[in-house]
């Protein structure tokens, strides 16, 4: 079977136009539906290795139960609010008061804003 030389354009166009549309569209559905994640290392945050919880306020910090307490993260540093026995947080809930409820081992409280913008912690 002979092909001619206008055959063959057609088909090379018809193939090119083909690909870059199908192209296009697989570049467009790789961000459609996934959110954007941002992972921080253990030497970011300076704490455990393992977090247990992670929940956010209507401020926009972000807390994270951790074995070394919970973490705080405000969009621009971290940092580390130890239970009264120093044991690990392993669940946390923010209330409409944003207080943060910690469930830890053998402890739980929560944690408050106080007048000079820390954290303190109540045990209940």
């Amino acid at each position: 079977m002979k092909i001619d030389t206008r055959t063959t354009f057609l088909l090379i166009l018809v193939l090119s136009v083909t690909y870059s549309v199908l192209s296009a569209q697989l570049s467009n559905m790789e961000r459609l539906g996934v959110p954007f994640v941002l992972s921080y290392d253990k030497e970011v945050y300076k704490a455990g290795i393992q977090n247990w919880d992670i929940c956010q306020d209507g401020l926009g910090s972000i807390y994270v139960a951790n074995n070394d307490g919970m973490l705080v993260y405000d969009g621009s540093a971290w940092e580390t609010h130890y239970l009264p026995n120093r044991t690990l947080a392993r669940s946390l809930y923010v209330d409409s008061l944003n207080h943060i409820y910690v469930g830890g081992q053998n402890e739980f409280g929560y944690f408050a804003l106080d007048s000079e913008g820390g954290y303190t912690f109540t045990s209940r």
